[in-house]
């Protein structure tokens, strides 16, 4: 995975945005429906494209990936966020979502600085939810 060693950029950030910098460069948004290229430059290496459609329309369902089993409490594992689109396609938004517990002092989970990274405290049974264009998983 080069992810981080490259330089990314849509051909019109109006249709789509891809962050440059940090620990989700290359995560695209997509801001409006249409066709773009998604350039992308790794550090000493040939530039290459590819065409991206954004669907102008909201996710039909959200699913959210948790570990199997019991979490230990004191770990921190990663839960994984997947919306649908109404052409069928899956898509990872994990970063995107606003994630939230249903008793914090349990577990938290992080929205911004390690989306979807859960943060165990004490045994208990919280309810893990999040929250992504109008769907709740």
């Amino acid at each position: 995975d080069l992810t981080r060693w490259v330089t990314w950029a849509p051909s019109d950030p109006t249709i789509l945005r891809l962050r440059g910098t940090g620990p989700d460069r290359g995560t695209a948004r997509g801001v409006d429906a249409g066709t773009v290229q998604v350039f992308a430059h790794p550090i000493g290496g040939a530039a290459t494209n590819v065409h991206v459609t954004v669907s102008g329309g909201p996710p039909t369902s959200l699913a959210l990936l948790l570990p199997d089993g019991g979490i230990a409490a004191g770990t921190r594992p990663q839960a994984r966020a997947l919306a649908r689109t109404s052409e069928g396609a899956t898509v990872e938004v994990t970063a995107l979502v606003e994630w939230s517990s249903s008793d914090p002092t349990l577990a938290t989970v992080s929205s911004v600085v390690q989306p979807g990274v859960i943060t165990t405290v004490r045994a208990g049974a919280p309810t893990i939810s999040a929250r992504f264009s109008g769907r709740t998983g």
